[in-house]
């Protein structure tokens, strides 16, 4: 369904292969695990997030051929921060 509607609107399908998008930080590419529910942790660099944003996130990359690397990059060079209270990314105003 999804294809047929993309390509109905001439936009381009890229198929990624799904293994491990959810057990894979985003960040830092580091093994994620279970923090409760469907909350998860990555062991290495302590980002909490929910699995199935990470899923996507990760699955984004791949289309993308955007790798952790560049987004690290991204993040140093955009001035971004994180919040080490809950690890999330903050952005200055």
């Amino acid at each position: 369904m999804l294809e047929y509607k993309l390509k109905w609107n001439d936009l381009p399908v890229k198929y990624v292969n799904p293994a491990n998008s959810s057990k894979t930080c985003p960040l830092c590419s580091g093994s994620m695990a279970s923090y409760g529910g469907r909350i998860t942790k990555c062991e290495e660099c302590g980002l909490i997030m929910d699995r199935d944003v990470v899923a996507v996130l990760n699955l984004q990359m791949r289309g993308e051929g955007f790798t952790q690397r560049a987004l690290n990059e991204l993040i140093e060079r955009e001035g971004l921060s994180r919040n080490e209270s809950n690890n999330s990314l903050c952005i200055p105003t």
